[in-house]
């Protein structure tokens, strides 16, 4: 028999909070718009840089991982490359002699203070050094990415390290139908303090994966650990024709054959058997000609998957973050209007490149963006000489420089729903939670205010709950507790509701119905 599902009828949203990223939770609105809202660079910037006397190149581009450890402790591990012949300028790049890379750790109580501790493993010239000694078992490696695996139970593995393994790599003979003979495979590494190290004893645990930037995360969600990078070459393969960095692209078929840099999936359950990659986000129609996507930064926001997406723009050599979503960490979405999140500063050390490599951590009501930046090109400075280009960069004594910087949002901070001078409304889908309290973020302007409004799924106030009962909110905070006439909780309503946010001059991030604040 076909009878009333409630399920078709409300979101069960518990106590997850409600972001306004598309229209999903949206019944309808009037006069309100969407803003998207970009991060603020710290005074302070950069908060690493090459300041010790072993370093030959810290590089920052996406070559860094950052977390906040449980004891509060911020961590940061950054390779830094070591040139050949040191401090010389060109660099050969892919042809032997090959680069080497290691992996340098800095630590903060504040997330903006940083300090390379020495680590009594590795001494250069006789001075101790912040670079943690490789086992020769984990092979040189690039493209790390930690986290603190928030399931695991055995502390010796709390740690988890994913990277791509240099002396691993190796499609040739072929095994798969990548198009470079270069940068294929994973590996693995667990510590419980981010200094000591021990690699998986597999490694590699996958051997068709490649590119330079990858990104690790566990999924709550689904359940497992999954990785968005590479898994095919961006300049052609090094055919004959290529030039190793960039080849032909073919708009009108973005999904088909697509040589410039793309961002892939991998899942695993385990950490050692992954799925084959998938290609999941790929320049298109929403973007310019030359625009080719670097890596993807994951992370959760609300119920969506959220990731920022460093785009390299190939004609002008210069790259800039972009925020993007998802309902399902597959398909992806973009912002559209002015999407770039981080701006970069004239003449400053982030004028030509900021990457956004990292997740986002929250401190307090904000969220620390840490970053790549750098003045100098993409890759002018690696082959612009070999091919003529007219530019500094690549002559001898050109000094190539990275740091790290931080840029701040408010928690929630990337979109809003706003109203201006006149009165605005946003009335929401039916929804269902059993929590007690309607929590906001929201900032009011001078004489600005936001009021709420709780419904039947007809759009009829609860008596007690209407907007004329409702207390005013004119202030800015990630944590407003709403009331009417005093009363906060809204628990003893039954069933689904409706909310209806009435808005002057205010912005809406967010709301949640919970318990707690």
């Amino acid at each position: 028999m076909i009878g009333y599902n409630p399920d078709t009828h409300h979101t069960r949203i518990g106590d997850t909070t409600q972001v306004f990223l598309d229209n999903s939770l949206i019944h309808w609105v009037k006069n309100i718009k969407r803003s998207n809202h970009k991060a603020i660079p710290h005074k302070n910037n950069p908060l690493i840089k090459m300041d010790k006397p072993w370093e030959q190149m810290p590089y920052f581009t996406t070559c860094y991982s950052i977390i906040r450890d449980d004891d509060g402790v911020f961590k940061c591990w950054y390779s830094d490359f070591i040139v050949n012949p040191v401090h010389q300028r060109p660099v050969p790049y892919m042809a032997p002699p090959r680069w080497g890379s290691r992996l340098c750790y800095a630590t903060s109580n504040d997330g903006i203070h940083f300090q390379k501790p020495e680590l009594g493993q590795l001494q250069i010239d006789g001075l101790d050094t912040n670079i943690i000694k490789w086992d020769h078992q984990m092979d040189v490696g690039v493209a790390y990415s930690i986290i603190r695996d928030p399931i695991e139970t055995d502390m010796s593995k709390r740690l988890k390290m994913t990277y791509l393994p240099i002396e691993f790599s190796g499609n040739l003979p072929k095994k798969a139908t990548t198009l470079s003979g270069d940068l294929m495979g994973l590996a693995v590494a667990f510590s419980s303090d981010g200094i000591n190290w021990v690699p998986f004893s597999g490694n590699p645990v996958e051997t068709v994966w490649g590119g330079d930037v990858q990104n690790l995360m566990y999924d709550p969600i689904k359940r497992r650990y999954v990785i968005y990078g590479r898994a095919h070459s961006p300049g052609g393969g090094g055919g004959p024709g290529s030039d190793g960095w960039f080849t032909k692209s073919f708009p009108d078929i973005p999904y088909g054959w697509v040589p410039k840099r793309s961002v892939y999936m991998i899942e695993s359950e385990n950490l050692i058997d992954w799925t084959d990659a998938s290609r999941i986000l790929v320049p298109g129609a929403n973007h310019n000609l030359d625009d080719e996507f670097y890596c993807l930064a994951p992370f959760r926001i609300g119920d969506y998957y959220a990731g920022l997406l460093p785009v390299l723009h190939a004609v002008d050599n210069t790259m800039d973050p972009e925020f993007v979503f998802s309902k399902d960490g597959k398909e992806w979405k973009h912002i559209q209007s002015d999407s770039r999140l981080i701006e970069r500063t004239t003449g400053a050390w982030d004028s030509t490149m900021i990457t956004s490599a990292e997740p986002p951590i929250r401190v307090g009501d904000e969220l620390y963006i840490y970053y790549g930046g750098s003045p100098s090109h993409h890759d002018w400075w690696i082959v612009g000489k070999s091919q003529g280009l007219d530019t500094l960069e690549g002559e001898p004594g050109y000094n190539v420089n990275h740091g790290l910087g931080l840029a701040t949002i408010r928690v929630d901070g990337f979109v809003s729903l706003d109203a201006g001078k006149r009165i605005g409304i946003v009335n929401t889908k039916p929804i269902f939670s059993a929590g007690a309290k309607i929590i906001v973020n929201a900032k009011c302007s001078p004489g600005g205010y936001v009021r709420a409004e709780i419904q039947d799924t007809d759009e009829n106030p609860w008596p007690g709950f209407s907007i004329e009962e409702s207390d005013v909110f004119t202030g800015d905070s990630v944590n407003h507790i709403l009331s009417w006439n005093g009363v906060d909780q809204i628990n003893m309503i039954p069933g689904y509701v409706r909310v209806s946010f009435v808005l002057k001059d205010a912005e809406l991030y967010s709301f949640r119905i919970s318990d707690n604040i």
